[in-house]
């Protein structure tokens, strides 16, 4: 009897811990306005508009200056919805391709309930958007047209939308963004006791430029003063889900992002830091891809935070799984990266650029990689955006470091023209160490020579690196160790610290009593197996390494000896264990490739590198 009432015990501990754990898990609501460029938000220096709701949250919260969309709504939904550049899966306009995963899919699975309200233009299927990951949906634009076969519009008076793929209408003045936002509200109230992402792609202050219900003139035509009132309730609407939250109790641990989907329409002019802008929707400069991003998360996210960093829209998905401590699939491709450690701090490796592909219709694709200040073109027009916004003077007589700048963004273009196959470098393919500097930047020292393409560690020398950083990559090499000898192969560094293929004698050094210091291991994180293929000291090991996003691989001899997933679980735990524990960002930083110097002779040779 003792005995069953001390297993009831423990269970209902296990359930409560368990539940509390669940628990900690943040809420997660992403909005993003509908033709609201940068220059509408007053915290961002706009004077024609009124956003004191949005203000708050980025007084309290952290505001970026540099994130940029696509000129158009479906190629930024497609985009802030899978991680990915439009170039790799944009189909069409108001398609998002069935065999895409989205940041709802993977947010499901770990444990999150999900709902959509808004605006959709996704696909007309009428189980769109639970396809896409979404438990609940309330939106305009699914199955059903923007405008009635009398061309009304059925967005803002009496809206037309669908609730689960139902159709439903409003006939007695109801305004579509008070519905749908009221969706959202009732949804985190029902869902107030487990962890939920709302994502709300808003339908304002998209045109027909109307009165809102809030307008001083309910009959007022002028589009100008009309969509400065839409913009205020934009904000009102934003107001009215934080309030909801903050009426729930669940304010502290709830990550409120809020963006737009492109710049403000061409017909509408504002005023940004006492200047004049023109809206420049569906155009490729600064008017049409420079928007507000803003975030809270009071439990998390210090206040009065101004982030100069880029952050591209392929980036919310990995941030809002990095929120979610949720790892994402090494399966799957991405082009974004978390920009959560930047504004929680936590040691961050900050975007150097930013790209954006756009193509609509028949019309020629364009594209572009940019920096805050500069700007590459697949065209090779280049432009200085900080003095040149319009893009009028594309630059000609360039200075050193612009020449090394442009480089760098033509680099960046180049990982994504279908037509170049990443290309294999040799390391050392001039037989010399032209590709290399001692870790401190100096000239490779004399314990370093190369004979007969063999790469030789010597006597002293220190740890050389190459001049060029890599993040994504796949690196193979061969190595051999002398008796009791020890070195490594190091990427993703900074200084000394990195990611490390371990090279041993494991028979002889004395560091092999502990497995993940054996060869082959990620070095002090993940052993590899004792079965390896591994060749005795004196002949040559084929080695690989693999580093794709989260995705690590070390292989030893044609085998697969490690793989792990940064930010998995086993990572955590591996990493909180090691002696790079104090290291923020570690595993995720981009560095050069270094050969480590650890005072015994070793040998490398046939080290070839490609980017992925």
């Amino acid at each position: 009897m003792k005995t069953s009432c001390f297993i009831s015990f423990l269970l209902l501990v296990f359930s409560l811990w368990s539940f509390g754990a669940e628990d900690t898990k943040p809420n997660l609501i992403l909005i993003m306005s509908d033709d609201m460029g940068y220059e509408c938000v007053q915290a961002n220096g706009g004077t024609s508009y009124q956003t004191p709701h949005l203000d708050k949250l980025a007084r309290t919260g952290a505001r970026f200056t540099h994130c940029y969309s696509q000129p158009l709504c479906t190629p930024s939904r497609v985009k802030i919805m899978t991680g990915m550049s439009n170039i790799r899966n944009y189909v069409r306009f108001g398609v998002l391709d069935r065999g895409q995963t989205t940041f709802a899919h993977l947010l499901k699975k770990s444990g999150y309930t999900t709902c959509i309200v808004g605006k959709w233009q996704l696909g007309k299927e009428i189980d769109s958007p639970q396809h896409f990951g979404f438990d609940e949906s309330c939106l305009w634009q699914h199955t059903r047209p923007a405008r009635t076969p009398d061309n009304k519009d059925t967005r803002y008076p009496n809206p037309q939308v669908e609730i689960n793929g139902k159709p439903k209408n409003y006939n007695n003045g109801e305004y579509g963004p008070d519905v749908v936002t009221d969706y959202l509200c009732d949804f985190i109230e029902r869902n107030r006791d487990r962890p939920f992402l709302g994502y709300y792609p808003m339908i304002l202050p998209h045109d027909p430029f109307r009165p809102t219900p809030d307008s001083e003139n309910p009959k007022s035509k002028d589009g100008n003063s009309n969509y400065q009132d839409m913009v205020t309730y934009v904000d009102k609407m934003v107001g009215k889900i934080v309030n909801k939250l903050d009426e729930l109790g669940l304010r502290e641990n709830t990550l409120v992002l809020f963006t737009c989907d492109n710049g403000t329409s061409g017909a509408i002019k504002s005023e940004l830091h006492g200047k004049i802008v023109q809206g420049g929707k569906r155009q490729m400069t600064d008017a049409g891809t420079h928007v507000p991003l803003i975030a809270n998360w009071p439990k998390t996210i210090p206040g009065k935070q101004v982030k100069e960093e880029l952050v591209d829209f392929s980036d919310f998905l990995p941030t809002l799984l990095d929120a979610a401590q949720s790892p994402l699939p090494t399966n799957l491709t991405l082009d974004g990266q978390s920009f959560l450690p930047q504004i929680t701090g936590k040691q961050a490796n900050p975007r150097k650029w930013v790209h954006c592909y756009y193509r609509r219709g028949n019309e020629k694709a364009q594209q572009w990689t940019r920096t805050q200040r500069y700007k590459l073109y697949k065209t090779g027009k280049f432009y200085d955006v900080s003095q040149d916004r319009l893009e009028k003077k594309p630059l000609s007589t360039l200075t050193p470091d612009q020449k090394k700048t442009r480089a760098m963004l033509q680099g960046a273009l180049d990982q994504f023209d279908p037509n170049k196959k990443a290309t294999e470098i040799d390391l050392f393919a001039n037989g010399n160490f032209s590709q290399w500097t001692n870790v401190n930047g100096q000239p490779v020292q004399k314990g370093w020579r190369i004979e007969n393409g063999v790469v030789h560690r010597f006597s002293k020398g220190g740890d050389i690196i190459t001049k060029k950083d890599y993040k994504d990559f796949e690196l193979s090499f061969e190595w051999k160790i002398s008796k009791a000898g020890n070195s490594g192969v190091k990427y993703r560094t900074q200084g000394k610290f990195g990611l490390e293929y371990q090279v041993l004698d494991d028979l002889n050094h004395r560091d092999n009593q502990i497995s993940s210091h054996l060869a082959g291991s990620l070095y002090d994180l993940v052993p590899a197996p004792k079965n390896k293929p591994l060749l005795p000291v004196g002949q040559w090991n084929q080695a690989k390494i693999i580093a794709r996003g989260n995705l690590i691989q070390h292989w030893m001899n044609g085998e697969k000896i490690v793989e792990i997933s940064i930010d998995s679980p086993e990572w955590r735990g591996c990493f909180q264990k090691s002696k790079y524990k104090a290291q923020n960002g570690f595993g995720s930083w981009t560095g050069p490739i270094l050969l480590q110097d650890h005072s015994d002779p070793a040998w490398f040779r046939n080290l070839r590198i490609k980017k992925l």
